[in-house]
């Protein structure tokens, strides 16, 4: 079978790139603020231009589980 004229090469479609190398510059600008953040308000203000440029995280869950909480315990009839 070996050597059949039918037989094509298989080509890679993409050049096979080494993720564990070192990238450098890329590699730091991965890396969210929040990490070097020294102080409590560091952190939030990191954590808030996060929101701002649309990274909302866990923001859109913890906000639904508050707002179903609410609910039930303002349902008449609730025990």
């Amino acid at each position: 079978m070996a050597g059949r004229e039918s037989d094509t090469p298989v080509v890679a479609a993409e050049p096979i790139v080494d993720l564990t190398a070192a990238g450098g510059s890329a590699a730091a600008t991965e890396v969210p603020p929040e990490i070097f953040a020294q102080s409590l308000g560091q952190y939030l203000r990191a954590w808030l231009q996060r929101i701002r440029s649309g990274d909302s995280g866990v923001l859109p869950v913890l906000l639904g589980i508050v707002v179903v909480a609410i609910v039930y315990q303002l349902r008449p009839g609730a025990q």
